[in-house]
Formats: structure tokens, C-alpha cells, sequence
């Protein structure tokens, strides 16, 4: 018994009878710019340095509420915490999920999830 082979066609299948592989859809949290959230990150750590630096300020310079003791702490112990404080912040923030970028969100949602974190 022989098999025979259709004939050879000179025409190229048509674009028609293939079908069109699916549309990529790109996660929208990844194409929103990540300079946006970095610019967030930033805002925040000069806010809360510059937050601890002016209740110092306020608590050893301006308060009139006796320091206890005779003098102000050490303004570089302050200062040394700086990064500690920053971090727990930022740790916080990020934990409450206060950086991913929710479409449509309204602002007195945002606002209470930053007051509640």
C-alpha cells in the first residue's frame, strides 16, 4: 500500500487561518513610574528629619517647661538617631502599604491609612 502526498501549493497560508496570539497585558502597580514612589520614599525621610530636628529645637530651646536636669542632652545623640528613626518610619509606611499606588483611591481614604499607620 502507498501514501501519496498532496500536491505542493506555491501560496503561503493565509495570515487568517493562524491564530493571533493574545494580548500581553502589562500589570498596571509596575507601569505607573517608579520615580513617583521613590520621590515618596524621599519626602518622607527629609519629613521626619526634619520633624525630630525641629521638636528638639522646640522641646531644649523655645519650651518653657524646665528641662530636667541642668542642661539639654547632647544634641548628636539626636542626631544619631536620625537613621534609626528614618528607617522605622519608612518600615512602617511601607508596611501599611502606604506606597503602592491604587487607581482611583480617594484622598480621605489615603489620608486616614497614613494617620492609621
Amino acid at each position: 500500500m502507498t501514501t501519496t502526498l498532496p500536491p505542493p501549493t506555491d501560496t503561503a497560508p493565509s495570515p487568517a487561518a493562524e491564530p493571533s496570539p493574545p494580548a500581553r497585558r502589562h500589570p498596571r502597580a509596575h507601569s505607573i513610574q517608579p520615580w513617583f514612589t521613590l520621590a515618596l520614599l524621599a519626602g518622607d525621610a527629609v519629613c521626619v528629619v526634619a520633624a525630630l530636628l525641629l521638636a528638639y529645637q522646640y522641646r531644649f530651646h523655645i519650651d518653657r517647661i524646665p528641662i530636667p536636669g541642668t542642661e539639654p542632652p547632647s544634641f548628636t545623640r539626636y542626631v544619631q538617631a536620625v537613621p534609626v528613626l528614618v528607617a522605622v518610619m519608612l518600615a512602617t509606611l511601607a508596611g501599611t502599604r502606604s506606597y503602592v499606588l491604587n487607581r482611583g483611591r480617594a484622598f480621605v481614604d489615603e489620608a486616614y491609612g497614613v494617620v492609621g499607620a
